[in-house]
């Protein structure tokens, strides 16, 4: 436990000040600047200087080394640390370019396949069109064939009534329902002969 420097420092001036005490004493009997060496003078200084030192070693050094110890290892992990998460951010950027990547290779396959999927769409709705419009032409075609048979059939109908007029006034009589037949057979077994003649003629 480090103590305040004010606990510290009142008995180190205490120390200091008793230590000091013979030496200023001395000084004060004799104004002389060369005193000679005495014994008990030394050895109060000694004592003082070994007791000074002692109390620096318990209150002072020590505490300052571990204070400095203590620091040096909160900065030494501190430094760490800051290592630790430089290289952590490092690996999650890294991390994250490597899913943006993903996330753009994937963003490009779903737009390809949007595209490829909107050109089929595309002719699929075009064959189906196309289609239709065949089918539709196919049923107009064979609308128009059975109204142009509907209409021959009602010619030769009407062909065949105008030939039994016609021959039953130039024969003078009138025919069963077998001469009629026949006789319109005949003239539609003709027409084709006669329309081929003036076709050639």
């Amino acid at each position: 436990m480090v103590r305040s420097r004010p606990t510290v420092l009142v008995p180190l001036l205490a120390l200091v000040l008793i230590a000091a005490s013979p030496a200023l004493a001395a000084a004060a009997e004799k104004p002389d600047i060369f005193v000679p060496p005495r014994l008990d003078l030394t050895i109060w200084t000694l004592l003082v200087f070994g007791a000074l030192l002692w109390v620096l070693k318990k209150l002072a050094w020590k505490p300052m080394l571990e204070g400095l110890q203590g620091r040096e290892a909160r900065l030494r992990g501190a430094l760490d640390e800051a290592h630790t998460a430089r290289d952590e951010a490092q690996k999650l950027r890294a991390e994250l370019q490597t899913e943006m990547g993903k996330i753009h290779d994937k963003m490009r396959e779903m737009l390809d396949e949007a595209r490829r999927d909107g050109q089929q769409t595309k002719d699929k709705m075009v064959a189906e069109a196309r289609a239709e419009i065949q089918a539709e032409s196919e049923r107009k075609r064979r609308e128009i064939q059975m109204e142009a048979e509907q209409a021959k059939q009602e010619l030769r109908n009407q062909t065949a009534q105008l030939a039994t007029l016609v021959s039953a006034k130039v024969i003078g009589r009138s025919l069963s329902a077998d001469d009629h037949r026949g006789l319109v057979d005949e003239a539609l077994a003709e027409l084709p002969g006669a329309a081929a003649q003036k076709t050639t003629a």
